[in-house]
């Protein structure tokens, strides 16, 4: 399985940028999307499985995980296959922290 990755602040997520994503996701059918927790609560997460579920996409294929330690966090980005980056605003440090991390 691939596994698309996007470590921003959600803030940064718009839904031209999930409509990108999701084209990706149905061309890679192995695939899922993988970000992390940025919000203590559930009402963002819930919102991106409907709107993924919106463009045909399983909705079981959203990956959150939480946010660890800064050394932890490095080493745990390698698990991504490819780092997908928002339309609007883009990643800046998250993409430095994946270089490092070798993605």
């Amino acid at each position: 399985r691939r596994v698309v990755a996007n470590f921003n602040n959600w803030k940064k997520l718009d839904p031209s940028t999930l409509t990108v994503w999701s084209e990706v996701l149905r061309l890679v059918p192995d695939s899922v999307l993988w970000l992390m927790e940025m919000l203590p609560y559930p009402g963002p997460e819930e919102s991106l499985r409907a709107m993924l579920a919106a463009e045909d996409v399983d909705p079981q294929r959203l990956l959150v995980t939480q946010m660890l330690p800064f050394k932890t966090h490095l080493l745990q980005k390698r698990q991504a296959d490819l780092f997908i980056d928002s339309l609007s605003y883009n990643a800046h440090s998250t993409a430095v922290e994946l270089l490092w991390s070798g993605v």
